[in-house]
């Protein structure tokens, strides 16, 4: 299938360090061959590397992926828009076409060090079952 053919999805958080980056990781690996998936934060910072570390446990490979403000992926017009954060809501009203809009508010990392890993790998483990879930709803049917 043709890239123009395929839908074209958004995922928005705070700053495109940890959720939308695994979000953009799980999207592109169930949707292969069904959607385009791109990933941005109101305010672009770093990838969260203890987020590409838990991927990289689930057989996801985002340490290549870098953090996008919206304002940079401007010229990419979604069919879909995934909003991750209570703070991104605020971007809904930035796009100037009709994509329809699903929101999964999740937390932010803990600032606890102790608490750290099993918060990265809970996170991954819903990341998961949420876009497999998305993907075959909404994108690619079960074969």
């Amino acid at each position: 299938m043709d890239e123009k053919e395929l839908k074209r999805v958004l995922v928005v958080s705070t700053d495109n360090a940890c959720r939308s980056q695994m979000a953009e990781g799980w999207l592109n690996y169930y949707g292969k061959n069904a959607i385009v998936v791109k990933s941005a934060g109101i305010t672009k910072s770093k990838l969260d590397l203890e987020a590409a570390h838990a991927m990289m446990e689930a057989v996801i490979d985002i340490s290549a992926y870098t953090s996008k403000s919206i304002e940079e992926v401007k010229d990419f017009v979604p069919d879909y828009v995934f909003i991750l954060s209570e703070e991104a809501e605020q971007l809904k009203d930035s796009f100037t076409n009709t994509p329809i809009f699903f929101t999964n508010h999740l937390p932010t990392p803990p600032e606890q060090t102790e608490l750290r890993t099993v918060f990265y790998q809970s996170l991954c483990n819903e990341m998961d079952n949420y876009c497999f879930d998305m993907v075959h709803k909404h994108f690619k049917e079960l074969m």
